[in-house]
């Protein structure tokens, strides 16, 4: 099991399709910004347009689970609810299941 953080995964085309799993953990527009670093050569303003072409709906559809993160940077409120996840991914992973949400 390996865990990827990828910013636009859902919105940049195909990349989606290389991982088994995805689970979008939602924030404000400015933190969304901030998380795609400039290492992705991208603007702000070239990220906001990426990120208006795949409305949230459409990304929660794809992705098999789904975290709101209303207060960035209080790690502590969604804690139990990442370890929860680990621990069903990881239980995933022992048995192989292959695109179980």
């Amino acid at each position: 099991m390996a865990i990827l953080v990828v910013p636009l995964l859902l919105e940049r085309g195909g990349r989606a399709t290389r991982v088994d799993r995805v689970l979008v953990v939602d924030c404000p527009e400015d933190e969304q910004v901030r998380r795609v670093d400039g290492a992705a050569g991208l603007t702000d303003d070239e990220v906001r347009a990426i990120m208006a072409s795949a409305a949230a709906a459409r990304r929660a559809a794809r992705a098999g689970r789904r975290r709101s993160s209303t207060t960035p940077g209080r790690v502590t409120a969604i804690a139990p609810q990442v370890a929860a996840l680990d621990q069903r991914y990881r239980e995933l992973a022992a048995h192989g299941a292959r695109g179980a949400r």
